[in-house]
């Protein structure tokens, strides 16, 4: 009971927390001691090549996911024109702008690496910059602390115009609106200013100290003030919410430094002095993320108005690395970037949170008190456990299924909470089963109650062959089998308690007595999996046979972790040299390693998913292969798993198809849809070269960009290395590179991580060198290629050489110019005919066909490529007719030849079969043409192919026989479907008279539920009735024992009497009301067992109703009245006016108000021209759409077992319907309570005799 109430109170719990997000995020910080030229932030963008700009008060920072460049006043001409650094601005065309203080306007020139600087002579005036933003044309709109905004042309290159605001030019920050205009803050609050230079102030903005504005996609203004308040203005209805109260009351009120909102597009984000973050899209919803200036990190919900705040805590690493917060920026891969003041930048990372990390220091309390997670399990009453190499503990859950914290395990023995859980599991008959290292096997009752243990016992060969336990595994007779760490694999009778061991010592069946799991293929074949000494296979029939590195065939390891078994007999194996897989049907042995995408080849723990994936989890990350198409894809810890390292065992798939994975961190909750997705890697960059170790400048159409370009490099510089990275803000330290040199080796080679090629002693000539990254999905980025040119000495270079081939070709040439002359004629006037003759023999083997050329004059006939049986001699047409062609088919031959030979046709084509052997014929298309005639028309000489068409005619009569069949299988399935139809009709039938039946057994169950509570309600009068009689009976016997002995005087007779007097008028009272609640009974149950009509006023019967009714409504929180007007005569059947009313209020006081809180319910009876109205409603929950479409579908209900059968509201629609023949409406929205209005004919309705 302890466990049970325990748990109804985590369930309460859970309910009350549902909102929460369950644990805190990881937060990453880069500080100075990372390559950062300062600690405190002033803005920070990332741009479209993927590095990250960071504005301070030392210099602008780039960042490319591993190092920082630092660009500095110093380094002039070329350097900034600040160190002072106020804001970044990344335009539309993807340039960057800079805001420096008092030193004007720079932009990053990326071909060159270079600053190229904006000043007085653009017409910037020496002022203070508090915000950029960009109109639609391209035009910087800068807003300053003096001359209002400045708006300057790109193009130009210079200030085209200055705007005032209401003659005051102190402007606090500007953001663009959306529309072709911009929102200013002002000292005395916000103003609109138009392109055109027209300004105004709406009024609910007045006075405001605002701090941070941002537009959302439907236009609306975000606005943090410096009081944290925080605003939305509705340009379009001039309205203003105010969302300040989801702050707790009692933080601290500091100013909002900036907003951002969290959407996909961020082409047009847009930073100022108020963090104008305006970002195109078409959602309005989503999440606003919120820096404030002391106050740490919040994030609001929009669409739930929930606020969500991280702060930094000096016990937690993870935690944010400062409260005081400068500006946000979301990039493109969802990585949040937080400036912060004197704490450098904190980095989030919004994918990582759906792998959903849970650790020591997750929540607020409530927290795991041993991160080294082992095992997991969902039980059948719902409760998730969760063993440790320290302990068991149960999961609480928010009412959407998140962990929001653990309790103790609640169990009877104590010494779970510091034991090795190695398994946990449940029997059919909900025991909870927990395998540990040490204790041995607890076996748990049902209630949790009580348990059984089961250690070792040296002199007991039927007990537990080792107490430390590995796992546990079911196979398809039920029975259990457990592995141990040296004990072998012991078989358990439940019944008996006993245990049946396999180990070395009493028989050869197991290499190894350390078991780490098992697997059990269709033909109920085990599979036994032991670390050092393979696999082992124990057949039904008692066979055995091991699988090792040495056996045929051989697994690349001896040391097994974790088993699985696919549907389709295929064995999966983890092993300390990859996933092995084993075809059991074919013995053919596979494996996934780091060569073919996993992460890491020690792979320690793995998991089937119901999606035919793979989870493995290895000392150097996660991996996930899908088992059908080989494909993996890979995480590690940037990537937000709990480590690198997964712990044996510790994997569960859950009821939803998630998975619970440990390791040495703790444990990732993941639903594998919400796996984040991983962009290839970007074109690597060639950032540095070193000739004979020293620095060198790489040529300007290669520095920074990665674009091809050409490096000329001396020959006494013999040695040289380039440097190359690929900006990764998410997964730098993931990504791994290759490189070639085209020219001295086509193979490329790996990287060892220092991100450098060095290359000696490469001889005079062109090279090209080409870089391409790979991430740890196997993707791979476009290779960037750069032309080298080794420079020869002048001894080596090409004119030298050509000088001395120069000499060497005259002398040869004089000897041999003659001979040549005459030899090349020659040989190409042969090749010319050889070419002709190869070109024809190709053409007519490549096609297949015969050639054929008949000079008739000169009466010979030549063939080509034959493939016919022809006479040896062809020396008469008709003859060779007769021996070649079919004799069915040598008619039509003959008839397209004479056509051709005497009736002037110039071309025909005639199919036949030809003999190609002893009763062997083949079809073939014969197509000829008359290639010249003499004088009389008569041809000279006819030339023409022969085509093999028998496929054609085999596929023609095959097309035939198809149609045939096809015709065949259509006559047979229409019949088919003739018979189906029949068994259909019937089982509607027999559906039908299965609804009635239904109906008749609700009616019944209503009677019932009206007795009991007419039961109830007459057992009271009753009681007091007897109290009555039995003191009246006592009071009786006192008397007449005081009369006889004559102790009665008039006082007491007086008293005696008012006595029997007060009893006997409640005996009467009470049993009059008894006969009452007895009588209305006895009518409205007559009417409801009875379905003859009769007359009978409408009104009086609804009273009889409600006095039937009352002692169910009387024990519920809920008023209810009813109206109904007098005399209202109808002929009808009374019990259904019963049914449907009881119906109504049931279904009010059932589903109406599941929070428990008290309603109100009336009914209304009116006679109205078109006949009879009765009107329900109540003031409930209402429906959504959903249960408005379902509410009268038989056996619909949304407390199924919960006492909602489904069928009340169908009866009511039926009795309307077809027994009173009226109509009935619902009008009901959520929240918005429930209307029943039903419609009776006016023909019920009787009229009183005058």
């Amino acid at each position: 009971m302890k466990l049970i109430l325990s748990s109804l109170i985590l369930l309460c719990c859970s309910l009350l927390c549902a909102g929460a997000y369950g644990y805190k995020p990881a937060f990453q910080t880069l500080e100075a001691e990372h390559g950062l030229s300062m600690n405190t932030v002033n803005d920070l963008v990332t741009d479209s090549r993927g590095y990250l700009w960071i504005a301070t008060q030392a210099g602008l920072n780039r960042y490319d996911g591993k190092h920082f460049k630092i660009y500095t006043q110093s380094d002039a001409p070329n350097g900034p024109s600040a160190n002072d650094i106020s804001f970044l601005h990344l335009s539309a065309k993807g340039e960057l702008w800079l805001l420096t203080e008092n030193a004007g306007v720079n932009l990053y020139q990326p071909l060159t690496d270079t600053f190229k600087v904006f000043g007085a002579e653009a017409g910037i005036p020496n002022v203070r910059f508090t915000g950029i933003s960009e109109d639609a044309s391209g035009a910087l709109w800068l807003a300053t602390d003096k001359l209002g905004v400045l708006e300057f042309s790109p193009s130009a290159g210079r200030v085209v115009k200055t705007h005032r605001i209401a003659g005051s030019g102190n402007v606090l920050g500007i953001t663009a609106d959306g529309r072709g205009g911009f929102w200013l803050a002002m000292l005395g609050g916000v103003s609109h200013l138009t392109q055109d230079g027209q300004s105004r102030s709406p009024d609910k903005l007045r006075g405001l100290s605002v701090s941070a504005m941002t537009i959302d996609p439907a236009g609306n203004l975000w606005l943090g003030t410096d009081n944290m308040e925080l605003l939305r203005y509705g340009q379009d209805d001039d309205s203003l919410e105010d969302f300040s109260n989801l702050f707790p009351s009692d933080i601290t009120r500091v100013a909002i430094a900036d907003l951002l909102l969290d959407v996909y597009s961020h082409t047009n984000h847009h930073h100022n002095a108020i963090s104008s973050n305006t970002i195109p899209a078409t959602d309005n919803q989503g999440h606003l993320w919120i820096s404030t200036s002391g106050a740490g990190l919040a994030e609001l919900d929009i669409g739930k108005r929930r606020l969500e705040r991280y702060e930094h805590s000096p016990a937690d690493y993870r935690s944010l690395s400062n409260q005081t917060l400068t500006r946000l920026w979301l990039d493109e891969e969802q990585q949040l970037w937080i400036g912060t003041r004197s704490a450098g930048i904190a980095r989030l990372s919004l994918p990582s949170r759906q792998l959903r990390h849970i650790h020591g220091q997750s929540f607020e309390k409530d927290n795991l008190q041993n991160s080294d997670i082992r095992s997991f399990f969902r039980d059948s009453q719902g409760q998730l456990w969760v063993g440790s190499t320290g302990g068991l503990l149960r999961a609480k859950e928010s009412a959407e299924g998140e962990i929001i914290g653990f309790l103790p395990h609640g169990l009877p023995l104590p010494e779970l909470t510091q034991a090795f859980i190695s398994f946990i599991r449940e029997d059919d008959d909900g025991q909870l089963w927990i395998g540990t290292r040490g204790l041995g096997l607890v076996i748990v009752s049902k209630d949790r109650q009580s348990f059984r243990q089961f250690r070792h016992d040296p002199g007991n060969s039927t007990s537990l062959p080792s107490n430390t336990l590995y796992s546990l595994f079911r196979d398809a007779q039920r029975q259990f089998w457990i592995t141990t760490l040296d004990g072998g694999v012991a078989r358990m009778d439940v019944n008996s308690g006993q245990f049946s061991a396999i180990d070395r010592s009493n028989s050869n069946l197991l290499p190894e007595d350390q078991v780490t799991g098992m697997a059990q293929s269709s033909d109920g074949t085990l599979w036994i999996a032991t670390y050092g000494g393979g696999l082992a296979m124990l057949n039904t029939q008692g066979q055995y046979r091991h699988f090792n590195t040495d056996s045929t065939p051989a697994l690349p390891s001896n040391h097994l972790f974790s088993i699985f078994m696919e549907d389709n007999g295929k064995l999966w194996l983890a092993s300390d040299n990859g996933v092995i897989s084993l075809d059991t049907q074919t013995m053919a042995v596979d494996r996934i390693d780091k060569s073919k995408g996993l992460i890491g080849d020690v792979v320690y723990l793995m998991i089937l998913d119901a999606h035919h994936r793979l989870w493995a989890g290895t000392a150097s990350g996660l991996s996930v292969i899908d088992t059908r198409t080989g494909k993996v894809r890979s995480f590690t810890r940037e990537d937000g798993l709990q480590d690198n390292e997964f712990n044996f065992g510790a994997a569960f798939l859950d009821r939803d198809n998630s998975l619970y994975i440990g390791g040495i961190n703790g444990f990732n909750h993941i639903h594998p849809e919400d796996l984040p997705r991983r962009a290839p890697p970007r074109a690597p960059s060639i950032q540095s070269l070193m000739l004979m170790n020293q620095p060198a400048d790489l040529p300007q159409s290669a520095k920074g960009k990665g674009e091809p370009g050409t490096l000329k490099i001396n020959h006494t510089d013999t040695l040289f290395a380039l440097g190359y990275q690929s900006a990764a803000l998410t997964d730098a330290h993931q990504l791994s590179y290759e490189y070639r040199m085209l020219g001295l080796d086509d193979n490329w080679f790996t990287d060892n991580d220092l991100q450098q090629a060095t290359f000696t002693g490469l001889s005079p000539g062109l090279y090209q060198f080409e870089v391409r990254a790979r991430n740890i999905d196997g993707a791979q980025s476009p290779i960037t290629a750069m032309g080298i040119t080794i420079e020869a000495a002048p001894w080596q270079t090409w004119w030298a050489y050509g000088l001395y081939l120069l000499i060497a070709t005259c002398i040869l040439g004089l000897l041999l110019y003659m001979k040549l002359s005459k030899y090349r004629a020659k040989m190409a006037l042969m090749d010319k005919i050889a070419v002709s003759e190869q070109r024809l023999q190709q053409a007519l083997s490549s096609s297949g066909d015969e050639f054929w050329d008949w000079e008739i004059a000169a009466q010979r006939l030549t063939r080509s490529n034959t493939y016919l049986s022809y006479p040896p001699q062809e020396l008469n047409l008709a003859n060779t007719l007769l021996v070649v062609i079919h004799p069915d088919d040598v008619a039509k031959v003959r008839a397209a030849m004479d056509d051709c030979l005497y009736r002037g046709v110039d071309e025909f084509e005639v199919s036949y079969r030809g003999r190609t052997g002893e009763d062997q014929w083949l079809w073939v298309l014969n197509h000829g043409k008359v290639i010249s005639r003499d004088e009389t028309g008569r041809p000279e000489r006819i030339m023409g192919t022969v085509k093999n068409i028998q496929r054609l005619k085999e596929a023609e009569e095959a097309l035939r026989e198809l149609n045939a069949e096809l015709e065949q299988r259509v006559t047979v399935r229409t019949q088919e479907l003739q018979d189906k139809n029949e068994e259909l009709n019937t089982l509607l039938e027999e559906l039908r008279q299965t609804r009635d039946e239904l109906l008749d057994k609700e009616k019944m169950a209503t009677l019932g539920g009206l007795v009991a509570s007419i039961t109830h309600e007459v057992n009271t009068p009753i009681g007091i009735s007897v109290t009555a009689a039995s003191h009246l009976q006592d009071r009786v016997r006192e008397f007449t024992a005081a009369f006889e002995k004559g102790e009665v005087d008039e006082d007491d007779f007086v008293l005696y009497q008012s006595e029997v007097n007060d009893c006997c008028k409640l005996m009467l009272t009470n049993l009059e009301r008894a006969a009452k609640l007895i009588s209305s009974f006895k009518k409205v149950s007559v009417d409801q067992s009875h379905e003859e009509l009769r007359e009978f006023d409408l009104s009086q019967y609804v009273d009889e109703i409600f006095l039937s009714l009352n002692p169910l409504l009387s024990r519920t929180p809920h008023k209810y009245s009813y109206e109904c007007d007098p005399q209202l005569l109808v002929n009808s059947n009374p019990g259904i006016f019963y049914q449907i009313i009881s119906n109504l209020f049931n279904n009010s006081i059932i589903h109406a108000y599941p929070d428990g809180r008290s309603g109100t319910l009336r009914l209304t009876i009116k006679r109205t021209p078109e006949g009879i109205v009765l009107d329900y409603r109540d003031d409930g929950c209402g429906m959504s759409q959903e249960i408005q479409d379902n509410i009268f579908t038989p056996f619909f209900t949304t407390k199924r077992g919960k006492g909602g059968s489904g069928l009340g509201m169908n009866i009511v629609y039926n009795l309307v319907h077809q027994v009173l023949e009226g109509d009935i409406e619902l009008i009901t929205a959520p929240h918005q309570g429930a209307h029943f209005i039903i419609r009776l004919p006016k023909s019920m309705e009787l009229h009183r005799p005058q």
